[in-house]
């Protein structure tokens, strides 16, 4: 049935042979950065994607969410239909009635990914497929079964066309939202006795669940079939997939995905025992991790940053030589006045643009710059309870009595939590002379990582944290919650001394947050004033750090700031790249190649 170059053979079965250069990688998911993303999911999709491209054939698989009707997205990716597949049929509601689709697929391609959109081909299907909301829970669970048997179908056509050396050697299935489509297309290729290997990525933790009437062959279109997973340390027989999903699974549809999968990874070995004490410990054995990684170069973003602002700032502050905290200055008194951020959400932009008036937000999301320089504090992240911007407010206080000069500066990106919108504005109105928040993308993003002296990452918990190498690669070394990710990213001062990046504290510790920005800022602080030639003002500063280790350290070497600096932009050169991530994933699907030989074998032994 397969390829002999491309697949070998277990007795009754076929399985991809070692994953070598250009093998099929096909990539599940609900985002993409450039074509539909609303977080870090779309960002890793398409960096992973990318860094695999140089030496796989990858493809990411997608519902359309309407961007392939964007003129300036099909000119880029040069999206057509797919002329000879069409996936027409009905499915089953709970309520007995049949409900008729019709899916189409546009394929395109950007920088060596290809690209699979599964759009509506009639007005009943396209109104979800092709609805531009990703996330809402009726249009996304209509969208997820419509994937479903948009793949499934894609399978079949591959497969009936003669097509064989088009199929998967690898499934990818990216977060719960993937999870249908990528077991429906598992369990069909294995009723072919071709066993993919599955890899099934958490990203963040949802716990999400359903009816088997909905995932099943009526709506998703996955069939009550016998079958095998891997359990406890061995293949175990089950009776069919309903069986995994109410019984082992309890119709949450990430652990159907951890159980179904040939292995399980997230971004982080610490979120990975965070997602094991909610699937169960029984598919420890079969785990495995893939870290996000960050591409930013300094010296890249340094020079667009210079491009952009640096005659102004020579101008305005009347300078030759840039140095750090010229940007910063210019940021804080001059640019913050001339950004415009762009609300792509319409009614979140209203609803941004109606507290104008509140404390320093001016018209279309301005807001007033500073009137002084300071040492600068930086967030960044979708305005989200889990980052934690509230308790890097409740820190602010505590900060100013030991630093009044301080300024705080809020890059957030609003979601829909308007409660949360009118907190966090109405909290920072209370520090007129300290904070400000741009809600948005902002022109000022860049020059803001590059001016940072310490970035603030409070979140209450982080699957992974790719802001955190974000500001490490920009040399603004990490205060952040012990969480997580953030954990294996972050070297702590009072552990890793000379070698360190950052600081970490309790989570959800206000009073800990407080203390963990002081000493970083008077450490960068110090730093800036020894390299001004300022050492009798620096000793003195040094005075104010409460940590005897700190203070220790800062005492013998008064450009610590400067060695931090260094070190948060080399640990993400040498450590978490892209190419690092791909790397990882490699590993993880040979792992996976070997689990399905395994599952292949349990079959027919």
């Amino acid at each position: 049935m397969m390829k002999g170059d491309v697949m070998r053979r277990t007795p009754g079965a076929w399985i991809p042979d070692d994953l070598s250069v250009d093998k099929n990688i096909w990539m599940l998911s609900f985002e993409c950065q450039g074509l539909a993303s609303v977080g870090g999911l779309g960002v890793a999709v398409y960096n992973l994607a990318r860094a695999l491209a140089r030496k796989y054939r990858v493809s990411v698989f997608m519902p359309s969410h309407g961007r392939h009707m964007e003129p300036d997205i099909k000119s880029k990716y040069g999206f057509r239909r797919v002329g000879d597949y069409l996936a027409e049929g009905f499915r089953r509601g709970e309520d007995g009635r049949l409900y008729p689709y019709k899916i189409a697929l546009e394929r395109g391609v950007s920088e060596g990914v290809e690209y699979y959109l599964f759009c509506g081909a009639d007005p009943e299907t396209s109104c979800w497929l092709d609805n531009p909301i990703i996330y809402n829970d009726a249009i996304t669970f209509e969208k997820m079964a419509l994937f479903a048997r948009g793949l499934r179908a894609y399978v079949d056509h591959l497969c009936v066309s003669g097509a064989i050396g088009e199929l998967p050697h690898v499934l990818h299935l990216h977060d719960w939202h993937a999870v249908p489509a990528g077991i429906s297309a598992k369990q069909d290729l294995e009723e072919r006795r071709y066993f993919c290997p599955t890899v099934f990525t958490i990203h963040l933790l949802n716990m999400r669940r359903s009816s088997w009437s909905y995932i099943g062959e009526g709506w998703c279109q996955i069939k009550d079939e016998a079958h095998f997973i891997w359990l406890n340390g061995k293949h175990h027989f089950k009776g069919g997939y309903r069986e995994v999903w109410d019984l082992l699974a309890e119709g949450y549809f990430e652990k159907f995905g951890a159980y179904e999968a040939d292995l399980l990874t997230t971004v982080s070995y610490s979120y990975l025992e965070d997602i094991l004490s909610f699937v169960g410990e029984g598919v420890r054995g079969k785990t495995g991790v893939i870290y996000n990684g960050c591409d930013w170069e300094y010296n890249a973003l340094l020079d667009n940053v210079v491009r952009t602002f640096g005659e102004k700032i020579r101008s305005e502050l009347g300078v030759n030589e840039l140095k750090r905290w010229d940007m910063r200055r210019f940021l804080l008194t001059k640019a913050l006045a001339e950004d415009k951020p762009l609300i792509r959400n319409e009614e979140l932009r209203r609803l941004i643009h109606g507290l104008s008036s509140v404390g320093a937000l001016q018209e279309e999301g301005a807001v007033k710059p500073f009137k002084e320089d300071g040492p600068l504090v930086l967030m960044t992240g979708r305005l989200d309870w889990q980052k934690g911007v509230d308790i890097l407010l409740r820190s602010v206080p505590a900060v100013l009595r030991r630093i009044p000069d301080v300024r705080f500066l809020l890059l957030l990106i609003p979601i829909y939590q308007t409660d949360l919108i009118h907190k966090v504005v109405s909290e920072v109105a209370n520090y007129p002379d300290n904070v400000r928040l741009i809600f948005g993308e902002s022109r000022v993003f860049h020059l803001s990582h590059l001016s940072a002296d310490v970035y603030a990452m409070p979140s209450r918990w982080e699957p992974f944290g790719i802001a955190a190498l974000e500001a490490m690669v920009c040399g603004a070394p990490v205060v952040g919650a012990g969480v997580g990710g953030i954990r294996e990213t972050v070297l702590d001062i009072r552990e890793h001394r000379e070698k360190a990046t950052g600081m970490l504290i309790p989570p959800e510790s206000p009073e800990a947050l407080a203390e963990g920005l002081t000493n970083l800022l008077l450490i960068m602080r110090i730093d800036e004033l020894a390299s001004k030639g300022s050492n009798d003002e620096a000793k003195r500063c040094s005075d104010l750090i409460t940590d005897p280790q700190i203070s220790k350290m800062v005492s013998s070497n008064l450009r610590l700031g400067s060695l931090i600096r260094s070190n948060c932009i080399r640990r993400v050169t040498n450590y978490f790249r892209w190419s690092n991530a791909a790397e990882m994933a490699e590993r993880c699907y040979d792992e996976a190649r070997k689990m399905a030989e395994y599952r292949a074998w349990a079959c027919f032994q």
